[in-house]
């Protein structure tokens, strides 16, 4: 299962995520680090990546399903904060760290235009995509 938010861009091709959550343990997810310095060692979002499992229902989707309203609450709405209340650290990948160059982050790794091999393009915080004009992002994001 591949999960992406709407402020990313994809730009070539998904394989590598898939072969990568292909071949990972079942009770696992990948998902972003935090985009800036002082956050690389907490979950961001953006992109989650996982195989259907019975323990990672129970633990992440069932809550939300259950009990979404007074999740969404307590989390501000936001999916990282969940995870990271919910999940240990031994249950997180990063993409980053597993799919190098192919999950990149717009205001970090894009100041030069995009790099060559990359798949995904996340946008967090602003600018928002369609606040770009860059052309490939325009090319991409229509």
């Amino acid at each position: 299962m591949l999960c992406f938010d709407l402020d990313v861009v994809i730009v070539g091709t998904l394989l590598p995520l898939v072969n990568k959550v292909h071949k990972m343990s079942s009770k696992l997810i990948l998902t972003c680090q935090g985009a800036y310095r002082r956050s690389q060692e907490r979950i961001g979002g953006s992109i989650i990546g996982f195989k259907p499992d019975p323990i990672l229902t129970e633990l992440l989707w069932m809550p939300v399903l259950e009990r979404g309203e007074e999740i969404g609450d307590a989390t501000r709405g936001s999916e990282r904060r969940f995870y990271r209340k919910t999940l240990t650290r031994q249950q997180v990948g990063l993409w980053e760290l597993n799919s190098r160059g192919v999950v990149l982050s717009y205001k970090v790794d894009c100041k030069r235009g995009l790099p060559q091999g990359a798949s995904v393009v996340r946008f967090h915080g602003s600018p928002r995509p369609h606040e770009v004009g860059d052309d490939w992002v325009l090319e991409h994001w229509r």
